[in-house]
């Protein structure tokens, strides 16, 4: 048996940010299919799903730290950066509307 998706998005949460959320904190948003493009990596050789949740935390939050090196610059930024940094991402369609309406969803 292996990990559940919503305890697999906990540990790879606490494994990129230090952020440290329980699965009851974590709000199913949506899933896209792909198949990936290099057959290197971790994702499957036929295809993947990728999954998002969202989540909210404390204004207050602490500082993020990766605990491993495929996550080198975790650290927070506004909705505008967010964008800018992810805006050709397959995945970016869903986080938008995760946000709301992108970059308008005043956040940063």
């Amino acid at each position: 048996q292996g990990e559940s998706v919503v305890a697999c998005a906990v540990r790879e949460v606490a494994e990129e940010t230090g952020l440290v959320l329980s699965g009851a904190a974590l709000e199913p948003w949506g899933y896209e299919r792909f198949t990936p493009v290099s057959g290197d990596g971790v994702w499957p050789a036929g295809g993947g799903l990728l999954q998002l949740y969202r989540s909210s935390v404390p204004a207050a939050a602490a500082e993020l730290a990766s605990s491993l090196p495929d996550a080198e610059d975790a650290r927070w930024v506004g909705a505008v950066e967010l964008e800018e940094l992810c805006r050709e991402r397959f995945w970016w369609p869903l986080v938008e509307s995760a946000l709301g309406s992108g970059a308008a969803s005043g956040l940063g």
